[in-house]
């Protein structure tokens, strides 16, 4: 998070309720990079979906949740 606050991307300051948390907030700038990477997200999503179709891309979703399954099992 140090890189994120010295990016001014997120504030960081102490509860004042609890002076053993930290409360931490989204900059002006930190919203706009967090929507900028939605959007990246969502333009690859349309990619991959034009990229297989979606009879592959669901069976590629398929494969990847039990690939991400195996991983935790082991």
């Amino acid at each position: 998070m140090t890189g994120a606050t010295g990016a001014g991307l997120i504030t960081k300051s102490t509860d004042p309720q609890n002076r053993r948390r930290q409360l931490v907030a989204l900059t002006p700038a930190g919203h706009e990079r967090a929507a900028l990477g939605r959007e990246q997200a969502q333009e690859a999503s349309r990619w991959i979906e034009e990229l297989f179709g979606p009879e592959r891309l669901t069976t590629l979703t398929l494969l990847l949740k039990e690939l991400g399954d195996a991983g935790r099992d082991r």
